[in-house]
């Protein structure tokens, strides 16, 4: 089995050429949609329709959907007939859209953009340029580095790139996504926790079933404030990319290391974005920087990898879900692959911290073949799946909604139960449950955790029991 996830981008203006019946059975684990104001109500049309799908095919696994909200550009490439490549330029002119006599752009802030003498990038880093002359409706550029450029890229000037903040949500109405059951909200990169909270809030004010948030790491000063914000959120998107942009190159690679460790010692789910695969937009085959991003993610213990949102516009999209999946089972099945990480027992501080981790330890050394966990929200099997055993993690649940957050989580598959056991009936109901499904087989052990239902008290108790299917 897979462990970790694939994370499938979808941008809004791509939603029809990728109907829900169309992608059902797609090889990715979620689905990021990235939100666009004015295509809104696509969006909410595309998401009705995905999730009655699902209910009327029950024997498919239902992939939980991500609201991206923290896309938010300053400008865009717009008006080339074809790419236009600036390898061997010096100079480039930047226009606005629909100016003849340079590169156009499309932005609401041309005047605030640019800035002489600041370095400005295209595609987060692919293409740089340098600011050298601005006027009212021209900018000239030297060109530091070149490469191709084409309609959509994103153009970015850190030195005038204002920070996100609650504002920058306050357009948005949430409530009919809320309705639908939305799963998973991805956050700008806001750094300051109370406004976190605040949202946190009123997104709980809302609905009865918030969805789980996942805050954007893209600044300094998101990880700067890493510890006042990760206990607000339930994970978070590491854009390794924007990154770089705010932050010496050098120091990314350690520094989203470092972040999974701290969202592990937590149980808050990690995702790995940096434009993966993006070059599969054109291209059938990846280069070996890319296959390479992948694989150091998995290694560095990350619950899923999140593909570029440029490659539904080509024609490789399922070859690139596959090349994923590939890259993710190799390093998964390498018999010489090792974490480059631990979770100390010594910072456990909850009881169901301390049940996960000896429940995986006592897994490891008795040979069981999974650990088996009951949850009803969720935070036993993300503690199980913190630790990241080398075995499976059978999450039982007894809601679909749990279910879809879970999808998530690294090494968890869940089965959903229809009513809660009796107490005495709870470990014969999960063995017979087991078996019937195929995860486990006669004579195979496994780990049983429980923080609810005990199958060995007359109450509620937490509890791990070693257990053999018969």
């Amino acid at each position: 089995m897979q462990n970790t996830k694939i994370v499938w981008s979808l941008d809004a203006t791509n939603l029809k050429d990728y109907p829900p019946e169309k992608i059902r059975n797609y090889p990715y684990q979620a689905l990021r949609l990235v939100y666009q104001k004015d295509l809104t109500q696509d969006i909410l049309t595309f998401l009705k329709d995905y999730k009655q799908r699902d209910s009327e095919n029950s024997s498919t696994n239902y992939k939980p959907v991500l609201l991206d909200m923290s896309h938010k550009h300053q400008a865009c490439v717009v008006g080339l007939e074809e790419a236009y490549n600036l390898i061997n330029k010096k100079e480039l002119i930047l226009v606005p859209e629909g100016r003849e006599g340079g590169l156009q752009l499309k932005t609401d802030c041309w005047q605030l953009l640019f800035k002489e003498q600041e370095l400005l990038y295209l595609n987060n880093g692919n293409v740089i340029l340098k600011i050298e002359a601005v006027s009212k409706d021209e900018v000239r550029t030297s060109v530091q580095q070149g490469k191709e450029i084409t309609n959509g890229m994103e153009v970015v000037v850190p030195s005038s790139k204002n920070p996100p903040s609650l504002f920058d949500l306050a357009y948005i109405d949430i409530k009919p996504f809320l309705e639908l059951g939305l799963d998973y909200v991805i956050l700008p990169g806001i750094s300051n926790a109370r406004e976190l909270a605040i949202i946190r809030k009123k997104l709980a004010s809302q609905t009865e079933f918030p969805p789980s948030l996942l805050l954007k790491v893209d600044s300094k000063e998101v990880y700067e404030n890493m510890g006042e914000l990760l206990p607000l959120v339930d994970g978070l998107m590491i854009s390794r990319r924007a990154l770089a942009l705010s932050l010496d190159p050098a120091t990314v690679p350690i520094l989203c290391k470092s972040l999974i460790h701290e969202a592990n010692k937590l149980a808050k789910i990690t995702l790995i974005s940096s434009d993966m695969l993006y070059s599969m937009k054109q291209n059938p085959t990846p280069t070996r920087a890319e296959v390479s991003d992948i694989a150091n993610a998995v290694i560095d213990g990350t619950d899923a990898v999140v593909l570029s949102k440029e490659i539904p516009r080509g024609h490789n999209t399922l070859r690139a879900l596959n090349v994923a999946a590939k890259t993710i089972e190799e390093v998964e099945n390498s018999p010489t692959r090792k974490q480059n990480w631990t979770k100390s027992p010594i910072q456990l501080q909850s009881h169901a911290a301390h049940l996960a981790y000896y429940a995986c330890v006592t897994a490891e050394r008795v040979k069981a073949k999974a650990l088996v966990c009951l949850t009803k929200e969720g935070t036993t099997a993300k503690q199980v799946a913190s630790y990241r055993p080398n075995l499976p993690i059978i999450a039982l649940t007894f809601h679909d909604r749990t279910k879809a957050h879970l999808s998530l989580i690294r090494g968890v598959n869940s089965i959903v139960l229809k009513g809660e056991p009796m107490l005495d009936k709870v470990l014969p109901t999960v063995k017979e449950l087991l078996k019937k499904s195929d995860r486990l087989k006669t004579g195979d052990s496994f780990v049983f955790i429980t923080l609810s239902l005990s199958p060995i008290s007359g109450k509620a108790s937490n509890l791990f029991t070693v257990q053999e299917i018969n």
